[in-house]
């Protein structure tokens, strides 16, 4: 969490905290925390994907969502892989989250607990590009299609490689 993050969230604690006219205090107080602390730290490790859930207002849920199911890993980094597989997973999700965090997900893993990617990954996107819009602040689905789709694969040194069909 960036020390300007933590300062905000301790502002708006704070002021949750002692606002008389809002009867927050106590459990509600303590679960809104939880939820915006699992919020910074998910951002933090899974950069790519909170973003692109922030953009389309599906982040809150997301990590409520993620938090009611419990049983987390003890380590943030652990617990954000945890977060990117059930997103690749989910036939709930649209597929440019689902491809998304599918590949940060393999980015991020260390090679013993690489995913198994879909075999072909088809992308209509270059995924860097993808990525790039996405830490820019724009929906990649806005994105012209690529004239040629990119098949995403690991190479032969472990590295995710995006080739043109």
């Amino acid at each position: 969490m960036t020390t300007t993050a933590l300062a905000d969230h301790q502002r708006a604690l704070a002021q949750a905290l002692s606002d008389p006219a809002d009867d927050t205090r106590g459990p509600p107080v303590s679960r809104w925390a939880v939820r915006r602390w699992a919020h910074a730290q998910l951002s933090a490790v899974c950069p790519l994907t909170t973003s692109l859930l922030e953009l389309r207002g599906d982040l809150d849920d997301v990590v409520a969502d993620h938090l009611a199911r419990g049983n987390r890993p003890a380590s943030v980094h652990r617990w954000g892989r945890s977060l990117l597989a059930a997103l690749s997973e989910d036939g709930q999700v649209d597929r440019t989250t689902a491809d998304l965090a599918l590949f940060e997900l393999a980015s991020l893993a260390p090679p013993a607990e690489h995913p198994v990617l879909p075999d072909p990954w088809v992308w209509a996107r270059h995924p860097v590009e993808v990525s790039l819009a996405v830490l820019a602040g724009i929906d990649p689905d806005v994105l012209p299609l690529a004239p040629t789709p990119f098949l995403l694969h690991r190479g032969a040194d472990g590295r995710l490689v995006a080739d043109p069909t």
